[in-house]
């Protein structure tokens, strides 16, 4: 699924495989990254890929935990709300699942334009971790409003994918050079 999140991919920040015991390590990695892009821009996205199943909602939550929310808050796959919000060290996160959307829930984008334009949350939002951004068929820039790269921040994707091995995934962590 390498580049259908949002761009083109430069080479990975961090990659390998794991396994289930080794996540927190990885979360940890990837949430240096994240702290250093809000520290030198206006924030991140990050297009979170892989099969279904594959661990997306899982690494999500151990990067969110690294981040400072509470390790007894439950992060949830947010696929029948769309959108989940997590207040962290850094500031609000949005963690999205995008895997029903269809042209039958186009209004979503509408509603998710609005909510933006009209500033709910943005003063505190920091990034969007997105799952499926695939579904968007390049349209990431009109749900999050974006304008520019500058207003973008640091574009990552989170590539994860199955091994031979049933409980260790190959993961990797790259960033977009453009959206």
């Amino acid at each position: 699924m390498s580049g259908q999140g949002c761009g083109g991919l430069s080479g990975p920040l961090i990659a390998g495989e794991y396994a289930q015991s080794e996540l927190n390590d990885f979360a940890s990695q990837m949430a240096a990254y994240l702290e250093d892009s809000v520290s030198q821009s206006s924030g991140f996205v990050v297009c979170v890929c892989g099969e279904m199943g594959c661990g997306k909602t899982t690494t999500v939550a151990r990067v969110l935990w690294a981040l400072g929310v509470d390790p007894h808050v439950p992060v949830t796959s947010p696929t029948y709300v769309y959108a989940n919000y997590y207040d962290t060290d850094l500031g609000l996160i949005v963690h999205m699942d995008l895997h029903r959307l269809d042209r039958s829930h186009m209004d979503f984008f509408n509603l998710a334009s609005e909510h933006h334009s009209l500033g709910a949350h943005d003063a505190q939002i920091i990034g969007h971790m997105i799952e499926w951004p695939e579904r968007l068929n390049n349209q990431l820039r009109s749900l999050l409003n974006i304008e520019d790269k500058k207003s973008t921040g640091s574009v990552f994707e989170l590539s994860i994918a199955y091994t031979a091995h049933p409980h260790r995934r190959l993961m990797s962590l790259a960033r977009y050079e453009g959206l």
